[in-house]
């Protein structure tokens, strides 16, 4: 340490009588009596301190924790907009064909083979859009993680981003094209219903 103070502060950086301060980092089990190490630290220097990394970032984890709850809560809400969108087009497909549903009712079509044909096509829109919107989110998410890894890492001793993140990330496009079939067929089957 002193000859790092020396580097940036010249020969009174390695002085004697300048105070150093030491800084040792060490890993306690859960359950560990932080006071009996603190007492048997002071005895050997009695100026040194514990600070629990737990307690220092404590309101940082809090944020975190809050956070994490906020990103379920977009989920939502972008699943809710996917489904009210879902519906939005599939009444307008319903109305601008109109008299071809007509035609295909009077030669013995059912609703539930004009369902398909609607719900294949949004389905199909649907796995196009999670493709491009989940290969343009998996580059954010890599960029955001290069850059937060070590500063997650250290504060929090955890890495940035698991296995089971990663899973569910990766699965969420899907789980929009089936949310979205399966709104498209309820959407379409209900107008159909209707109409009759």
């Amino acid at each position: 340490m002193r000859r790092t103070l020396e580097r940036w502060l010249g020969p009174a950086g390695a002085a004697g009588d300048l105070p150093v301060p030491a800084l040792i980092n060490f890993d306690a089990a859960d359950g560990t009596d932080i006071a009996a190490i603190e007492r048997a630290v002071g005895r050997v220097a009695p100026g040194a301190r514990i600070a629990a990394h737990r307690e220092t970032v404590g309101p940082l984890l809090k944020s975190m924790h809050a956070l994490q709850w906020l990103t379920w809560a977009l989920v939502l809400l972008m699943a809710l907009a996917t489904s009210a969108t879902v519906v939005l087009a599939a009444r307008g497909a319903l109305d601008i064909h109109r008299p071809t549903i007509d035609v295909m009712h009077g030669i013995g079509a059912t609703d539930l083979q004009v369902t398909h044909l609607f719900q294949r096509k949004i389905a199909l829109d649907a796995f196009v859009g999670a493709v491009v919107g989940g290969l343009l989110a998996a580059a954010v998410v890599l960029f955001l993680v290069a850059g937060g890894e070590a500063l997650s890492g250290e504060l929090t001793a955890v890495p940035a981003i698991g296995g089971k993140d990663v899973l569910v990330l990766a699965l969420l496009p899907f789980l929009i094209v089936i949310l979205a079939t399966w709104v498209a067929r309820a959407a379409v089957m209900a107008a159909l219903r209707r109409a009759i």
